[in-house]
């Protein structure tokens, strides 16, 4: 650790799909084991439907029907997406396969019948 600016050098792995980190930046890390909050609903990382401009979770509704519903989601760690808004406890959401379900419906709505 440098004394003076009380920093270190580290290399990590993480993503940057927004670009908004560069080399030699300076970021306060905090290990996931340490932060402390009140428990929240998560749910598996790939279920999350992120177009860019919102996040959807798809949730099953019965007899083979499924809603699409806006999410807002926080911290994404080891695999797992906090949900902040948009979903209660007890919900069904769909967690694998909601791309194709996501797309076929998207096609439904602009293919003439």
């Amino acid at each position: 650790m440098e004394a003076t600016t009380r920093t270190l050098k580290a290399r990590i792995v993480l993503e940057n799909t927004a670009h908004k980190l560069k080399p030699g930046m300076y970021l306060s890390v905090r290990r996931a084991e340490e932060m402390k909050g009140p428990p929240v609903l998560a749910v598996p990382e790939e279920a999350v439907i992120n177009s860019g401009e919102s996040a959807r979770l798809l949730l099953a509704t019965g007899d083979g029907y499924f809603q699409p519903v806006t999410v807002t989601t926080g911290l994404t760690a080891q695999g797992w997406t906090a949900i902040l808004s948009g979903v209660k406890e007890g919900d069904k959401v769909v967690t694998s396969g909601q791309f194709l379900i996501d797309s076929e419906a998207s096609l439904r709505s602009v293919m003439p019948e």
